[in-house]
């Protein structure tokens, strides 16, 4: 008798329980999307050096590997130094001053993939100052320099720093020259952003960011050009090989684009 009554008081909790389940199981519950801004783990800089233990290099390597496979694509735009590829990439860089790549490539993802122009400013010069003759770093830099942040005069330093380097292509001096006179245009990121492309890892984001970014130049260089009163020397395919299309008295692209950013003040 008194188990009876044992689980004759149990069977409302379980018919609560079910109508419970019953009721989660038929609300479509609102979805919670965190950014990698607002979850990424940063850390103390000075406190990782203590707690490293003298492995400085395999505990950046770590970092390294697990901020490149994390990785996202979200723009940051407060310019501020607090985005947290910039933080990871600086914190890394600070363990392992001499470790090559975060500067190289982290200065590529802050500045094409990310927008974070000033942390992406920051990661180049703390590189060049590690290595100041190299010539990827100082080619990138100036791209960054030119037309992410309008600084044609820092653009100019460093192209200069690698015209008469053994990988240097023989278009740099004058684009030098260009820069000079111009103050920089369409051409000349295009010229300087395309020989980034050319050694951006295969396959990867940079890559083909880069590659989107090229065909929204050459589609408004050529168009300007196509749909000008003098078209005869222009170019009438663009970055993807596809040809122009001629309708109602204008050229268009056959891909939508958007104009590519225009310069910014000098940081």
């Amino acid at each position: 008798m008194y188990n009876f009554k044992k689980y004759f008081l149990l069977l409302p909790i379980f018919i609560l329980f079910y109508f419970a389940f019953v009721l989660n199981s038929s609300f479509k519950k609102p979805k919670l999307e965190i950014t990698k801004q607002d979850s990424a783990q940063n850390f103390n800089n000075d406190f990782l050096k203590i707690f490293s233990l003298g492995q400085e290099r395999l505990l950046s390597s770590i970092l390294w590997v697990e901020t490149m496979m994390n990785s996202d694509i979200d723009h940051y735009k407060s310019n501020d130094l607090l985005s947290w590829m910039y933080l990871r990439f600086n914190t890394i860089t600070d363990l392992t001053p001499k470790f090559y790549e975060p500067y190289l490539y982290g200065g590529i993802y802050l500045s094409i993939i990310k927008d974070d122009d000033l942390g992406a400013k920051k990661i180049y010069e703390k590189g060049i100052n590690q290595f100041p003759n190299d010539y990827y770093l100082l080619l990138n830099s100036s791209f960054h320099y030119y037309y992410e942040l309008g600084d044609v005069d820092n653009a100019i330093t460093n192209l200069t720093k690698i015209k008469d380097h053994p990988r240097a292509a023989s278009y740099i001096p004058s684009l030098i020259a260009r820069l000079k006179s111009s103050s920089g245009d369409l051409v000349g990121a295009f010229t300087l952003l395309y020989e980034t492309f050319r050694n951006a890892p295969s396959e990867s984001a940079i890559k083909k960011k880069l590659a989107n970014d090229l065909y929204s130049i050459k589609a408004e260089i050529d168009l300007d050009c196509l749909n000008s009163e003098s078209n005869k020397t222009c170019q009438r395919q663009d970055f993807f090989g596809n040809d122009y299309i001629y309708m109602n008295g204008r050229y268009s692209s056959s891909k939508p684009f958007k104009p590519y950013r225009n310069k910014k003040g000098a940081n």
